[in-house]
């Protein structure tokens, strides 16, 4: 059964709100974690809260990340065109399904690059399935889920 889901409240406001919120649910300004599969991945927290200036109500959101990076369901590793450099990267996605309600879900990637985070994404859904999107590469972790 997929994780439940508890957003910020109250929400940041602000990148800086962004930035000391991620400090306390990592407990540092930057770390290196320990993922599935002797991973690792370096979280920046003023990079990340960078992320949010366009879009602020997505930060109410970022409690979710750390269990997303601890716990992932599944990792991904594939090839993939930078859109910076047009060249083929390789980079992993990081996904997790979190559980809102009965019949809604939220989906978690986050995506990697040479064990740095890069980016994040979020999807609401009723439909567990669309995590099958994102399942694209190798398979270099998984644990049991739902039945797509």
């Amino acid at each position: 059964r997929p994780a439940q889901a508890r957003p910020a409240n109250p929400p940041p406001k602000t990148a800086a709100e962004a930035e000391a919120l991620l400090i306390r649910l990592f407990g540092a300004a930057e770390v290196t974690l320990a993922l599935p599969k002797g991973l690792s991945l370096y979280v920046n927290a003023a990079s990340l809260a960078g992320h949010f200036l366009k879009n602020m109500e997505r930060a109410r959101l970022l409690p979710l990340l750390p269990e997303l990076l601890r716990a992932p369901d599944e990792i991904w590793q594939g090839f993939e065109v930078s859109e910076q450099t047009g060249r083929m990267v390789l980079r992993q996605q990081i996904i997790k399904a979190v559980e809102l309600d009965k019949d809604r879900f939220l989906l978690m990637v986050a995506q990697a690059r040479d064990g740095r985070f890069e980016a994040w994404t979020l999807l609401e859904t009723r439909q567990i399935t669309a995590l099958n999107a994102r399942r694209v590469g190798k398979l270099l972790y998984g644990r049991e889920l739902p039945p797509s």
